[in-house]
């Protein structure tokens, strides 16, 4: 899971892009990847490049039963498959 706060409205749209190639979004700023390790590696590479040293987006691994017992309150988000 990637999560992010960017304030700077072209980078924002960048970041979202981006993660939107590789991904699902659950919310504004937040983004379900489910890649292997070397994607998470070029994923990690990317966004440094797209972000720089201005913001500090955290990247969170979830394991399968992790993301199972997670909870939405009110609407539900389109459905995610973790494998």
């Amino acid at each position: 899971m990637v999560s992010y706060d960017i304030s700077e409205p072209k980078t924002l749209r960048k970041t979202a892009a981006y993660l939107e190639r590789w991904g699902v979004r659950l919310q504004k700023s937040v983004f379900l990847l489910q890649l292997p390790q070397h994607l998470i590696k070029k994923v990690k590479v990317d966004l440094a490049g797209i972000i720089g040293d201005h913001h500090h987006p955290m990247l969170i691994p979830l394991c399968t039963r992790c993301f199972e017992q997670s909870v939405v309150l009110g609407k539900q988000p389109e459905p995610c498959v973790v494998i």
